[in-house]
């Protein structure tokens, strides 16, 4: 039971101990405190104290939030704390008098993954809204998670609940303050000084803006928060500053999609939202949030992970499965692939005019046995007797409509705004309708499918793609089946993150590939079981990957991020050994696979030149070298999406034990640089591995990250070079 605390009486917590799987080696394993003093209760991980004044008039300050070894305290004058509420009878900023939502209680939880929670209850009089927030810390952490539940208690429905935001925090602004985010539609990082407003905002359905990943900077005193949601799409995160006070009103959670009119006994569940503190750069930052997202989000690595994978398809009609098979082998044998999949139309009535129509047929779960005549379970246990894993692509929202009476897809399932139904037509393919996974009998059918399918053909892989309908803003407006008019892109996220719980829990090793243009670095998905985050199709030139990878290194672990060896340019024409190296490199610093994008066997890499299927064989012997160094910790020695300029980073073991430096000339005429490194201990010393020449040398390093490597690429303008440095010896 919750010990709990009546909001004008505080009495002392006592200390637990909670047993804790990962934690980052920086990272101390101390029990959570929460305690109480002078009206003031506070939450301490170990690593970070959050204090808030619980004031008689029913109000919530925001006190002080800061590192407990140092730095700014980024609380700004008490003001009202903790969330938003927005709806036609409320509109609240912060817990305050003036809002008429008051306190009631506060009590302690164990909560998942070792975390203690400061569970806040509190009233609006009028209407008896009521609701809990939850804020949580975990052992050693710097990183504090908020969400919110609000339940209609009282006698009449709340109409048009709009807003309800977890976190909603007047911050210090003493010194500048810059945003630091992510775009995922054109990856790039992108930096704001806020002066007055700023919104970094999610985008919509199939039309993306900014990645779920913030950092705050306060430039002066080399400080950072950073924040996370988890949530996919129509969120944003706002600042605005006050117009006479010395603060900067931080708030995050839903602004579109998402309005629900609450009836009574009704509940309605925020996004969860994480807000955490560094001191260094932005890298430093970036590693705290993802150290947080591996012990407390992100679902645990498999042993070897990332894997070496292979997607392929194919919309010929004749002989797919025998050629399918043979490139199993070869990729098995030759390539020292771990992971082979099948990608789109394996399924009934899908294209046999080799015309890349992956639409065609979609909504059936039965092989398409002209293409596949000894079906899926023979191919997966062909690629499974190789020794590999096997995986399968999947599209579950979106249907062909000559297929829909057949599979019994009944049109109260698809979505609609204005009356109309979302309809793609692209020229050639059959019309393809969408279904709304906020519809309960939709959950329902996917459920069955999937696991039907996960079993049937023995899968290790999912690919899940969220691909249709580029450029519409997908918001179901339908109030008939299964959620309200103003709240459907909100059930049918909710939808899909139960049915991936589900997958996860009870498939708890399988990998759930997040694939399409509109979930990228989705942390919601994260959470629910998701472990690899499919970056693009556009997957050349070398240097645009790169651009890609290091952009998205801020906001997951590289391993997570996966990018593609396709059949383009770079790999048909004549190219130099050294450029050659760098064509696979630029896809290595994450998770990599070989690919054909278009649906067609004539892409195979069994086909590719022999010098490219050389270069890809030595390149993967050494990524599985240095692949476990993805997890870790990753600094950007040069900004991303410099044209013509070297461009450098570096993976570092969080313990200092081991690292893996790339570095690419990338277009510039300096043939020479000199690299001082991070993330190493400077009383070790390190063995130096070149993976150009296999040279060797043994550096201190002190002299590693004082003066650096002399890194030289003379053969090639987009020549480059990764250096594997391994501890060796005792510290000194």
């Amino acid at each position: 039971m919750p010990t709990k605390y009546s909001r004008t009486r505080f009495f002392p917590l006592s200390l637990f101990f909670i047993c804790l799987g990962m934690l980052p080696d920086n990272w101390t394993q101390a029990a959570v405190k929460v305690s109480s003093r002078d009206g003031l209760v506070s939450l301490d991980s170990g690593a970070v104290t959050l204090k808030l004044r619980l004031a008689s008039d029913g109000s919530v300050l925001f006190n002080s939030f800061r590192l407990n070894k140092g730095g700014p305290d980024w609380a700004g004058q008490e003001s009202a704390v903790v969330f938003n509420i927005l709806s036609e009878s409320i509109k609240a900023i912060g817990i305050s008098g003036e809002s008429v939502i008051r306190h009631k209680s506060y009590s302690k939880e164990r909560a998942e993954r070792g975390g203690t929670a400061l569970k806040i209850q509190f009233e609006h009089g009028p209407s008896k809204l009521a609701g809990d927030l939850f804020i949580t810390a975990y052992p050693g952490s710097p990183v504090i998670d908020w969400r919110m539940v609000l339940r209609n208690e009282g006698r009449a429905t709340i109409k048009a609940l709009s807003v309800f935001d977890p976190v909603s925090l007047g911050l210090s602004s003493a010194g500048p303050l810059f945003a630091h985010w992510v775009t995922r539609n054109s990856y790039g990082l992108h930096s704001a000084e806020i002066r007055d407003a700023l919104t970094v905002d999610g985008g919509n359905w199939n039309g993306p803006n900014a990645a779920g990943w913030l950092a705050l900077e306060n430039r002066g005193q080399g400080a950072f928060m950073v924040a996370g949601i988890e949530w996919e799409r129509q969120w944003a995160f706002d600042f605005k500053r006050g117009i006479a006070s010395k603060e900067v009103r931080f708030s995050g959670g839903l602004r579109r999609g998402a309005t629900v009119d609450l009836a009574l006994g009704a509940s309605v569940e925020s996004p969860r939202i994480f807000v955490g503190l560094a001191l260094g750069d932005l890298d430093t930052a970036a590693n705290v949030s993802r150290d947080y997202l591996q012990s407390y989000v992100l679902p645990k690595p498999l042993p070897n992970f990332p894997f070496v994978c292979y997607d392929i398809w194919s919309t010929e009609g004749t002989n797919v499965q025998e050629r399918i098979r043979q490139e199993a082998e070869f990729a098995a044998k030759k390539l020292g692939v771990e992971v082979f999949y099948q990608d789109s139309a394996w399924y009934r009535d899908s294209d046999v005019l080799n015309k890349e129509r992956w639409g065609v047929g979609l909504g059936s779960y039965a092989e398409d046995k002209r293409k596949l005549p000894n079906g899926l379970r023979g191919l997966s246990e062909s690629v499974r007797g190789r020794g590999m894993k096997f995986g399968l692509w999947v599209c579950p929202e979106m249907v062909d409509v000559t297929i829909m009476e057949r599979e019994k897809l009944p049109d109260r399932w698809m979505t609609k705004v204005n009356g109309q139904f979302n309809l793609q037509s692209i020229g050639g393919w059959n019309p393809m309708k969408m279904l709304c996974l906020g519809t309960p009998e939709v959950e329902a059918h996917l459920r069955k499918e999937l696991f039907r399918i996960i079993a049937e053909y023995k899968l290790d892989w999912l690919k899940w793609d969220a691909s249709g309908l580029p450029g519409i803003d997908i918001v179901c407006d339908r109030a008939d089946h299964g959620h309200q008019a103003g709240n459907g892109s909100q059930a049918a996220v909710l939808g899909k993150y139960r049915l991936l719980d589900e997958i996860h829990k009870k498939y708890p090793k399988l990998i759930i590939e997040q694939c399409s243009y509109g979930t990228r670095l989705d942390y919601g998905m994260a959470r629910h079981g998701s472990r690899v985050n499919w970056l693009s199709d556009s997957t050349a030139p070398s240097s645009h990957v790169r651009d890609n990878v290091l952009a998205a290194a801020y906001v997951l672990p590289s391993s997570h991020n996966m990018t593609w060896i396709m059949r383009d340019d770079e790999v048909t024409k004549p190219q130099t050994p050294a450029f050659l190296d760098t064509m696979f490199r630029s896809r290595m610093m994450g998770s990599f696979g070989f690919g054909t994008l278009h649906g067609s066997l004539s892409e195979r890499v069994s086909l590719y030149p022999p010098e490219v299927i050389e270069a890809a064989i030595r390149n993967v012997a050494n990524y599985k070298k240095y692949r476990h160094l993805l997890l870790e910790h990753v600094f950007h020695l040069t900004p991303p999406a410099q044209p013509k300029n070297w461009q450098a980073v570096q993976f570092s073991a969080r313990n200092g034990a081991e690292a893996a430096a790339f570095f690419f000339r990338n277009g510039s005429t300096n043939q020479t640089r000199q690299w001082p490194l991070r993330g190493l201990d400077p009383q070790r010393n390190y063995e130096a591995i070149s993976l150009n020449s296999g040279g060797r040398k043994t550096v201190a390093g002190a002299d590693l990250m004082k003066d650096g490597l002399t890194i030289l690429l003379d053969q090639d303008l987009e020549q480059s070079e990764v250096i594997w440095l391994k501890s060796v010896g005792k510290k000194r």
